[in-house]
C-alpha cells in the first residue's frame, strides 16, 4: 500500500499560485493535508535559489495544518521546513559553508544534501564528497542530515556504509515499489512521484503543473515524521515558553564552547567577550529578560569563532541565524 503525499519539494522553476495574493497557493497545499515543505536553497559553490527566502517566509506562518495520519488520527501540525543543496562535489566543505550561509536554518528546520548526477556529462559526486559535505553541516546543526538520492547512492556506495547508515535516506524512486542500497533498510522518506513518473498524484493543489511529492513507508506515521524532523527539534511558536527553553539550550551550548575559541583566537578576542555569564542567563524569568543578555554573547562568540579551524565553518552562519530569530521574537513579543 502506498500512502498519500505528505511532503512536497520545490525549486525556483516550480510555480506556486499567486491567488488570492502572492504565494496564496500554499494555503491550498496545506488544505490538502500537507504540512512539510522541502525547498532548494543553493547549488555548487555560489548558486542561490532566487525564490527560497520568500517561499520559506510564506510557508512558515505558524498556522497549524490539519493532517490526517495514516491510521486516521487527526493531527494539528505547525508547518515544517527543510532546505536542500544540489551537490557538485569538487569542494564539498566549501559547498557546505555556502549552503549554511544561504539556508539560514532555524531551530526545527531540517537539511538535505541532493546527491545525483551533475550536468550533461553525468558526473557523480563520490561518497567521500557527500560525507564531507554532511560532516560540516551536521557539525553546525548537531544532528545527522537527510541524504536525497536514487541510483547514484546505489552505484557509489559499496556494502553497508556506517557513514550513511546513521543518516536518513530520502529515496528518489518513481515507482509503486522501491529498493534501497544496503546501508539502509527502508527510506525515511520516499519521493515516489516526479513529473509524470510514478503512481501519482503528479499534481498538488496550489502548485501549477507537475509537483514532486513524497510519502512515508509503513510502519512510519506522519506523527513520527514530524517528531524526527529537524533532528528531533520540535517546531515552536515565537514567544512561547518552548521558544524560551529552546533558546536557553542554544545559549548554554554557545557559552560552553566560548572559552576555547576565545583562548585560541588570543587575549584580545577573549577580552571582547561580554561579561554575561550562564547563571545570569539561567536566572532570566522570561524571553524578554533573557534576550538582551544572551544576544551580545552570541554576537561576540560569532565574531571570533570563524578563526577556529573546524569550528567556525558551520557555526558562524548558525549563530547569525539564531541572533536573527531572537531579534524577530523580541521585536514582535517584547516591544508591544
Amino acid at each position: 500500500m502506498i500512502n498519500r503525499p505528505c511532503v512536497i519539494d520545490l525549486y525556483h522553476g516550480d510555480n506556486v499560485q499567486d491567488t488570492p495574493g502572492p504565494l496564496g497557493g500554499f494555503a491550498r497545499v496545506k488544505a490538502s493535508g500537507i504540512a512539510f515543505l522541502i525547498h532548494k536553497a543553493s547549488e555548487g559553490l555560489s548558486a542561490v535559489d532566487r525564490r527560497y527566502q520568500a517561499r520559506r517566509a510564506a510557508w512558515m506562518n505558524d498556522v497549524p495544518v490539519a493532517v490526517t495520519d495514516v491510521h486516521g488520527e487527526s493531527l494539528q501540525l505547525v508547518p515544517r521546513f527543510a532546505a536542500y543543496h544540489f551537490l557538485h562535489g569538487q569542494d564539498p566543505e566549501g559547498e557546505a559553508r555556502h549552503f549554511l550561509a544561504t539556508a539560514q536554518l532555524q531551530p526545527g528546520d531540517d537539511a538535505v544534501v541532493d546527491w545525483e548526477q551533475v550536468g550533461a556529462a553525468g558526473f557523480q559526486p563520490s561518497a567521500d564528497a557527500v560525507d564531507a559535505f554532511c560532516n560540516v553541516v551536521e557539525g553546525a546543526l548537531g544532528f545527522p542530515i537527510i541524504v536525497y538520492s536514487g541510483n547514484v547512492a546505489k552505484e557509489q556506495l559499496k556494502g553497508k556504509d556506517p557513514r550513511f547508515a546513521k543518516r536518513r535516506l530520502w529515496l528518489a524512486e518513481y515507482s509503486t515499489d522501491f529498493k534501497v542500497q544496503e546501508s539502509w533498510t527502508s527510506p525515511w522518506l520516499w519521493q515516489n512521484n516526479g513529473d509524470q513518473s510514478g503512481p501519482g498524484p503528479w499534481t498538488i493543489p496550489g502548485i501549477d503543473g507537475y509537483c514532486d511529492n513524497s510519502t512515508i513507508v509503513s510502519p512510519k506515521t506522519i506523527k513520527q515524521l514530524n517528531a524526527e524532523w529537524g533532528g528531533g527539534q520540535g517546531r515552536v511558536l515565537q514567544g512561547s515558553p518552548e521558544a524560551l527553553q529552546q533558546l536557553r539550550q542554544h545559549v548554554d551550548g554557545v557559552l560552553a564552547m566560548a572559552a576555547a575559541p576565545a583562548a585560541a583566537a588570543g587575549p584580545a578576542a577573549a577580552a571582547s567577550l561580554p561579561a554575561a555569564t550562564a547563571p545570569q542567563i539561567a536566572a532570566a524569568p522570561d524571553f524578554c529578560s533573557l534576550w538582551p543578555t544572551a544576544k551580545p554573547v552570541l554576537q561576540a562568540v560569532g565574531g571570533i569563532i570563524g578563526f577556529i579551524p573546524g569550528v567556525g565553518a558551520g557555526a558562524g552562519p548558525v549563530l547569525n541565524s539564531l541572533v536573527s530569530v531572537g531579534d524577530q521574537i523580541y521585536n514582535s513579543t517584547c516591544k508591544k
